[in-house]
């Protein structure tokens, strides 16, 4: 079941919010996020993975959705490497 956020804020200003049902959900699930916030999510997560600017989760539920996102990346990256050296 879909639940709704509990809170006002934007996602993609205020990031995930702990303590609320539906944030959760998107956590564990990232393709149920728009293509606007999990874009800002990547790129988000990105930056923290670099030790730019201020993009340290603003949330414990972030900060899971941006470790697995991180996941992700270093996996694509892999995945990237891998088909180069295998052509």
């Amino acid at each position: 079941m879909i639940a709704s956020h509990n809170h006002p804020p934007c996602i993609r200003e205020d990031g995930l919010q702990d303590g609320c049902r539906r944030c959760t959900q998107h956590a564990e699930n990232l393709l149920s996020l728009d293509d606007d916030n999990l874009h800002a999510l990547i790129e988000r997560t990105r930056l923290w993975m670099r030790d730019e600017g201020d993009c340290y989760p603003r949330s414990d539920i972030e900060c899971d959705a941006m470790r697995l996102v991180e996941k992700h990346l270093v996996f694509a990256r892999v995945m990237e490497r891998l088909g180069e050296v295998a052509a």
